[in-house]
Order: structure tokens, then C-alpha cells, then sequence
């Protein structure tokens, strides 16, 4: 008599001979396909635009915190480096529709996204250097490589005013 099957421990499976995880960090405790974890952070990204918005300082016009690229770093240190381009394509339409939703010019989106996505891959490449690929938030190091690296790289693109609103 064959001994019944042993289930899978909780999370994600390990890489196949490949080297490539079958599914994304982001769903593999859902049972998802990972199409829905890339499908997941845009909408999260979209709304956390539309909360972004309310916080722009009415006098110039710039956010000074923005509430998305907390959510597109976090992504990007949950996936490999070579996933990064795919992380990238799924806020790629959440951040341009918000910016086309407040009166910009879909080229003033294209550059907006531009701007936080350099500041965003900067960051999370200045983690990942630091800290390595899963930064722990148990060490200082750590901790400091989380918090302070994103922000000192978030700083020159949230430098411009959004002159948009000005026309």
C-alpha cells in the first residue's frame, strides 16, 4: 500500500532545474497565478496614487512623500533583479492613468513615471547592494539600508514642482 502524499509547505516553491521560481513571491501563498501578483501591485499602485494626490502641497504643487513608490520598492526587492523590467510594466499604466486622471499631458506622465521609476530602481538597487538581495529589518544595517538609501535616492526626482496645475 503506497503511502499517501506528503503536502507542499507553505510559500513559495523552490526553483526548478531552471534556477526560475514557478510562481511570484506575491501569490504563491494565495494559490494565484503570478500574472495577478503583477496585476495586484498596479491597482494597489493606482490607488496609493490617488491617495499621493491629496497630499501635493497646494502652494507648489509637490508631493513630498509619495505613497506608491513605498509600494513599487517593496516590490521590487520581493522579486529578482530580472523581474524588475516586469514590475516596472505593471506600474507603467497604474502611474500614467493617475497623471492622465489629473489634467497632465501624457507626455508630463510619461516623464513623471520617468522620474519615480529612476528614483525607485535606484533605490532598491542601493538596498540590495547594501543590505544584499533580502534585506533584513533584524539589523541596523539593514534598517538603514531600507529607510534612509530610498529616500536619499527619492530626493532629485520629487525635487521639481508639478507645474502642470498651473497652466
Amino acid at each position: 500500500m503506497n503511502a499517501p502524499a506528503q503536502p507542499s509547505p507553505p510559500g513559495p516553491r523552490p526553483p526548478d532545474a531552471s534556477g526560475a521560481s514557478p510562481e511570484s513571491p506575491w501569490t504563491s501563498s494565495l494559490r494565484l497565478p503570478a500574472w495577478a501578483g503583477y496585476a495586484l501591485f498596479s491597482g494597489g499602485y493606482f490607488l496609493l496614487g490617488r491617495v499621493g494626490y491629496t497630499l501635493l502641497d497646494p502652494a507648489t504643487r509637490v508631493a513630498y512623500w509619495w505613497p506608491p513608490n513605498g509600494l513599487y520598492l517593496a516590490a521590487l526587492l520581493l522579486v529578482p533583479r530580472r523581474r524588475w523590467p516586469l514590475v516596472v510594466l505593471a506600474a507603467l499604466p497604474a502611474a500614467v492613468l493617475g497623471s492622465l486622471l489629473r489634467g497632465r499631458s501624457l507626455d508630463l506622465a510619461l516623464w513623471f513615471f520617468a522620474g519615480n521609476t529612476a528614483g525607485t530602481l535606484l533605490g532598491a538597487w542601493l538596498v540590495q547592494r547594501h543590505a544584499g538581495p533580502r534585506p533584513l529589518v533584524s539589523s541596523v544595517r539593514g534598517v538603514f539600508a531600507i529607510t534612509v538609501l530610498p529616500a536619499l535616492s527619492a530626493a532629485p526626482p520629487r525635487a521639481c514642482p508639478d507645474r502642470s496645475a498651473r497652466r
